[in-house]
């Protein structure tokens, strides 16, 4: 604190002697050939002189300030930052972090060595041989289906040719019959020729034979005919034979495709139920290592962090045993945070919800320096009868390294959002100088230099307040080391006039 003060007694020294003036003294003349001291409200502020007097500075901006309103909350981890891992099945737990590690997605936390995991593993086995097996014997079943039906086509294939053969029989049985009916005439025509003694006994002769001979045929081929008979009759008993017996290795076919998918999805479960407790996928689990599933291989069930975090507590002790459901460790996403803040049961008129606000940060230290979070307000649920309050919530729209659980901070809620916004500073920048309330803004021609302006202020919030003129958005004036500056003396009118915009001083009226 003496160094700060000696620096600012040495700074004002220095700039008493530049400007050669004091509030209320007029200038010395001066000496014989020289020239008068230069007025001016510019005041030279060097690296070494900012660093010694901690000054600091903070832009201009636009903001609402009227119709805003400041309630006191705090930073607390939101509900979805906490991640509890529990201990799936009872087991002897093995840590791998330590109390407030910080960890990253896929950091090993801790294993679990459980014995129902073994009789789950010989359960997945068991499941998984029944259904190989069941795949064997549908695969055969569909083989003997497939068979089956290469049979009964088979057989209605002769079924068929024997009706073609049938059929051509019937054909030559007409042409039979038409010709031993042919030669039956014949023979009656030439008996009566023969006996009216003008026919030939050799034609008698010959048309007997013919016609014996046609009797013969007609009697072989109604043998054939009886013998494809009974030859398609047998046929057609082979393929209703060959039908029952593919419609019964049908049946069976579709029992065994059934008793496959059961046995599948009996392993199914066992693997999802892998899946529940491992936190790995299907594919993981199944993937082939060595000459094994994965599943096969674990003798430890494994649990990493899903996201960033930082362990907040720890349920059990290495090598402890846990029961199933126990806690085993908490991790916290301090990113995931929010204010809870608690507002004035007589502002609920004005606090509707979805309203934009600023999470402003604490006063006093580095922390005052810092830029405003922006969030949407959420009014609670729930509040406090007797104190007259209501919770209110705002969740940052991103991050920031100050924004921790239990920081003290302020909302600012903008209750109107069709005023227009003015230009605003910090009601810290502003110091009162006698009568006049003036900031010190940085020159933007020279950041060595700041310029003292008396200005003309509006409304405050208490914590922001408007200045009507001499500043533009974006500009840079002192907040840290304003009163300093003041007590300089620096950059002040002595006497009748105005300072121009190039910091010349002009005597005199305004012209």
């Amino acid at each position: 604190m003496n160094l700060k003060r000696d620096a600012m007694l040495s700074l004002a020294a220095a700039l008493l002697v530049l400007t050669s003036c004091t509030p209320r003294q007029e200038p010395p003349a001066p000496a014989s050939g020289e020239a008068a001291p230069k007025i001016t409200n510019r005041i030279d502020v060097p690296e070494a002189v900012r660093e010694n007097l901690g000054i600091s500075f903070v832009k201009v901006e636009r903001r609402h300030i009227a119709r805003t309103l400041r309630v006191p909350g705090r930073f607390e981890l939101a509900p979805e930052a906490l991640a509890e891992h529990h201990a799936v099945l009872a087991g002897r737990v093995q840590l791998h972090v330590r109390h407030l590690q910080a960890v990253e997605a896929g950091t090993l936390l801790y294993s679990l060595e459980a014995p129902a995991w073994r009789e789950l593993q010989q359960a997945l086995a068991q499941a998984q041989a029944a259904y190989h097996a069941a795949q064997f014997r549908w695969a055969s079943q569909k083989g003997a289906v497939e068979q089956a039906g290469r049979e009964k086509e088979l057989a209605q294939s002769r079924l068929s040719a024997l009706d073609a053969l049938i059929e051509a029989g019937v054909a030559r049985s007409l042409e039979l019959e038409n010709a031993r009916a042919l030669w039956a005439r014949r023979v009656d025509d030439l008996e009566k020729l023969v006996a009216a003694g003008t026919g030939k006994a050799a034609d008698l002769v010959e048309a007997r034979a013919r016609l014996s001979e046609a009797r013969v045929r007609q009697l072989e081929e109604a043998r054939s005919r009886a013998e494809l008979a009974l030859q398609r009759r047998d046929m057609e008993g082979e393929v209703s034979r060959r039908d029952s017996d593919r419609t019964r290795l049908v049946l069976e076919e579709q029992a065994q495709r059934e008793e496959t998918e059961a046995a599948q999805l009996q392993f199914r479960l066992k693997l999802r139920e892998a899946v529940s407790l491992t936190g790995l996928s299907l594919s993981e689990l199944q993937a082939i290592e060595g000459n094994a599933p994965r599943w096969q291989n674990i003798s430890r069930l494994e649990f990493s962090a899903q996201g960033p975090g930082v362990v907040q507590t720890l349920g059990v002790s290495d090598g402890s045993w846990a029961e199933q459901g126990m806690l085993v460790l908490t991790l916290a996403d301090l990113a995931r945070v929010r204010v809870a803040a608690r507002a004035m049961q007589a502002d609920l008129l004005d606090i509707v919800g979805g309203q934009e606000a600023k999470i402003l940060p604490p006063t006093g230290g580095a922390l005052a320096l810092a830029r405003p979070l922006e969030g949407k307000v959420r009014v609670g649920l729930d509040g406090d009868a007797d104190e007259r309050v209501i919770n209110l919530f705002v969740t940052p729209a991103h991050g920031i390294r100050w924004a921790r659980p239990g920081v003290a901070v302020e909302v600012e809620i903008q209750l109107e959002s069709t005023l227009a916004p003015v230009l605003a500073v910090p009601i810290s920048c502003v110091v009162r100088d006698e009568l006049e309330r003036v900031i010190f803004r940085r020159d933007p021609n020279n950041p060595d230099k700041v310029i003292r302006i008396a200005g003309k202020f509006g409304l405050s919030d208490g914590r922001w307040i408007e200045i009507k003129e001499a500043v533009m958005e974006g500009d840079e004036v002192v907040l840290g080391g304003v009163y300093e500056l003041k007590l300089t003396g620096s950059g002040k009118a002595t006497g009748a006039g105005h300072f121009h915009a190039d910091g010349t001083w002009h005597a005199g009226a305004d012209h």
